[in-house]
């Protein structure tokens, strides 16, 4: 029965990542084409800021772009990290706990949590600037979940290079035995 269990959660597991990498890549171009007041209200409450009702301050197509692309960055980081995360349930449906593919894809689940941590803060920066250039008034929010992605970021990275030695240790026992 717990094996059955296990198969079913990994199952569903395996079947849930492909979902999250698909919406993490269409997501911000189907905000992109609705329409640009909502495309700058959507990242302009991602960044923690008001949006006016002035029409003259609304940005051009080239600084649209860049805003895309701006959004582009923490979803590309998620999506790396989803992929990751795939191919650690790939890793231990085949029973590979201790195989350093294993660990080095914790490694970039953890490097990827770290990088949203402080990209996140700096894209709340970025996004009023590049929408309102001539504004005199511009913050960097840091949030609690930006706080909660470096801690757990950083402790993955800790469990990356516990599973290094686990490993090492295993090779020692296989070469002594």
């Amino acid at each position: 029965v717990k094996q059955s269990r296990t198969r079913l959660s990994l199952a569903i597991i395996s079947g849930i990542l492909p979902l999250f990498f698909m919406l993490a890549l269409i997501v911000p171009l189907w905000i992109f084409f609705t329409g640009e007041r909502y495309f700058l209200s959507t990242l302009l409450h991602f960044a923690e800021v008001p949006l006016t009702d002035n029409p003259a301050q609304a940005p051009g197509m080239a600084r649209r772009l860049l805003l895309l692309a701006l959004l582009y960055l923490p979803a590309g980081l998620f999506a790396f990290a989803i992929w990751q995360g795939m191919k650690v349930t790939r890793s231990v449906r085949q029973r590979s706990v201790l195989s350093l593919s294993l660990a080095h894809s914790v490694r970039y689940i953890a490097l990827a949590m770290v990088g949203m941590g402080i990209l996140l803060p700096v894209c709340r920066f970025l996004i009023p600037l590049l929408a309102w250039w001539p504004q005199p008034y511009y913050q960097v929010v840091f949030l609690l979940s930006d706080g909660v992605l470096l801690l757990t970021g950083s402790l993955l990275f800790v469990t990356f290079h516990a599973m290094l030695h686990g490993i090492r240790a295993e090779e020692e026992n296989k070469e002594f035995i």
